[in-house]
């Protein structure tokens, strides 16, 4: 179904909705409030379609997640996870300071994702 057929069909049904709860008043302004409607319908449901295929990509980045090989102890790698960091080529994209600012992960944790990173040879954005 295109664009236009999905359209109509979302139109049509919202036709039928008001003409069951008010009747037929004016076919004109029944017509245009019922594609406003189907218009706001389409909008919200390739919206709903964009939720959705976002939160695939994060459940498939869940699933590929390899910031466990770093064996942090569990409280500093759900503060990493809790910023969206869930592999390390993300961690490599984040800079000391900005790691420094993230919840509860404090100083001593700082040290264990600094020892980590370096026993798997992966340094922060901007460090030679």
């Amino acid at each position: 179904m295109n664009k236009e057929e999905m359209l109509d069909h979302f139109a049509m049904h919202a036709m039928q909705a008001q003409i069951q709860k008010m009747g037929i008043t004016n076919p004109f302004e029944l017509a245009e409030t019922a594609y406003r409607m189907a218009a706001h319908m389409m909008e919200r449901r390739n919206r709903i379609y964009a939720e959705w295929a976002e939160e695939q990509k994060t459940q498939q980045r869940y699933k590929n997640a390899d910031l466990h090989e770093l064996n942090l102890p569990v409280r500093y790698y759900r503060c990493l996870v809790s910023e969206g960091i869930m592999m390390k080529q993300d961690l490599c994209n984040w800079t000391e300071r900005e790691i420094r600012k993230i919840p509860n992960l404090g100083v001593k944790g700082l040290q264990f994702v600094k020892e980590a990173m370096n026993l798997n040879g992966i340094k922060f954005k901007g460090q030679e």
